[in-house]
């Protein structure tokens, strides 16, 4: 009886420590599934919480002060427009500045704060802004000190003003009125080959800026009033009171006590200033009356012939210059002539300038020479796209490979190393994934120097290759990657003119 009571109570505790291990191992296996179900959900509260706190922070909308920039130089009203300088140094400097800072900075300068832009995102902001309150020029000393030469001209005119001046000139800058040009251009053409000839015939290195200058000068001028200045003292004459006038622009800005006219007018550069503005309008007056002159001929003339009618189609090729538009829109003279000083201003230095570098690759790199050569060969030995050594219109469209060869030298050497816009009203821009509100009253400066630069956009960028511009490569690209022109409302107006001219002074 004992041993069966016995057994049976070894039995039952048997039973209970079996229970017991089947309970326990029952409380882990709940407790690890809760642990798990707690962990996921813990997860997904914090994925929750996080995206909430990214939707936040996209919402929210932060100041200039998260944009970080050159510490200011030590007098704050002068800000860090001394870290600018020298002028020679702003590129090496701008550079540097783009690696240590990133898509933007944050300067203070005179009086404003501004924004230099080195990201092709972040300057489609300001460019492509339907608000012209996003891309005006007011209140920027850097404009202000070209008033005197330039006034109230398309290129720092405002408003109401800036729309009606533009609208003007664009009339005659159409694909009709390039085709007019092709006379012009292959008479001075041939006149700038002839005069390298010259240059070279005692086998004696030479500098040829001054040549590409006065040509590109003497071209943009019968173009902009169709007066053809054979008279090349009166060019060169022009050329030297232009490179004066930058100068003295060039002194104003690394003196900056001088930006101020007040003080501005004790310095000794003010009255060559003023001397060769004087000289330049000059220049500009003379190729007025001859173009007012040659309209009361034309008017004449045309009264005298029956025959004569606007509507000829053989009128599709005849030429009608620039500022024939403004004349006929009864611009004051005046205003002419700061307008014919704006255009000869943008025109000829923009267009010698890409020539001149275009010629500076062409001989550092052969291969790419003898490739526009061929090319050029080939379409100047076909009479038909060339008659007379006279290039056509039409023979422009095959030569795709001193194109490009054109569009990869303004990558490297933009005319314009940087353009200023100043806020009137605010704009919102995305600054490494964050809102930032730019306030009205800030600078902005666009940087196509580094922005061409950027491996982002153009891997190896110091590297000269002109098949980034196949179409094929252009379409990867971000649209404001390339800036040689700027871009949206306030573009530079004669830009497919100024690659036009490029195309033959090249040729």
């Amino acid at each position: 009886m004992e041993v069966i009571i016995e057994s049976n109570l070894h039995n039952l505790t048997i039973d209970q420590h079996e229970n017991l291990r089947l309970d326990r191992g029952a409380d882990y296996l709940i407790t690890l599934a809760l642990l798990v179900v707690l962990q996921f959900v813990g997860k997904r509260v914090s994925q929750k919480r996080r995206k909430c706190d990214s939707d936040s922070e996209k919402e929210r909308v932060f100041g200039l002060d998260i944009i970080p920039g050159p510490k200011p130089f030590f007098i704050s009203f002068i800000g860090n427009a001394y870290n600018f300088l020298p002028i020679q140094e702003t590129l090496n400097k701008i550079m540097l500045w783009h690696k240590i800072y990133g898509p933007c900075m944050k300067v203070i300068g005179v009086n404003h704060t501004g924004l230099v832009v080195y990201s092709a995102e972040i300057a489609q902001s300001f460019l492509k802004s339907g608000d012209l309150g996003h891309v005006s020029k007011e209140n920027m000393p850097f404009y202000d000190i070209m008033r005197p030469f330039l006034g109230n001209g398309i290129l720092i005119a405002e408003g109401q003003h800036w729309r009606n001046r533009r609208k003007l000139l664009m009339k005659s800058m159409s694909f009709q009125s390039l085709r007019s040009y092709t006379k012009i251009l292959n008479k001075h053409s041939k006149r700038f080959v002839t005069t390298l000839e010259n240059l070279f015939q005692d086998n004696v290195e030479h500098p040829i800026n001054v040549p590409i200058n006065c040509s590109f000068l003497a071209i943009i001028t019968e173009i902009l009033t169709g007066s053809d200045i054979k008279n090349v003292h009166e060019v060169a004459e022009y050329h030297h009171n232009f490179q004066t006038w930058k100068q003295c622009l060039i002194t104003r800005i690394e003196k900056l006590w001088c930006l101020l006219d007040s003080l501005w007018i004790f310095h000794p550069k003010y009255k060559i200033h003023n001397e060769a503005v004087a000289n330049m309008n000059s220049f500009a007056k003379r190729r007025l009356r001859e173009l007012k002159l040659r309209r009361q001929s034309q008017i004449k003339e045309r009264n005298e012939d029956e025959s004569y009618s606007n509507s000829d189609p053989e009128d599709y090729d005849k030429f009608r210059s620039i500022l024939d538009e403004l004349v006929d829109a009864g611009v004051s003279d005046a205003e002419l002539v700061y307008e014919l000083n704006t255009l000869l201003f943008g025109g000829h230095e923009t267009t010698a300038t890409t020539i001149h570098f275009f010629f500076f690759l062409m001989a550092l790199h052969p291969q790419h020479q003898e490739s526009c050569r061929r090319e050029i060969d080939q379409v100047f030995d076909d009479p038909l796209q060339a008659p007379d050594e006279n290039l056509t219109f039409e023979a422009l469209a095959n030569l795709k490979y001193v194109e490009r060869c054109l569009f990869e030298t303004m990558r490297l050497y933009p005319s314009v190393f940087a353009f200023m816009r100043y806020l009137k009203n605010s704009l919102i821009i995305v600054y490494k994934g964050k809102q930032v509100e730019v306030p009205a009253g800030t600078d902005i400066i666009i940087a196509p120097w580094v922005i061409h630069r950027n491996p982002d956009y153009y891997p190896n960028p110091e590297e000269f290759d002109p098949d980034r511009f196949l179409p094929e490569e252009c379409a990867k690209r971000h649209p404001c990657a390339y800036l040689p022109f700027s871009a949206g409302p306030r573009n530079c107006i004669g830009d497919q003119s100024l690659i036009y001219y490029d195309f033959y002074g090249s040729s």
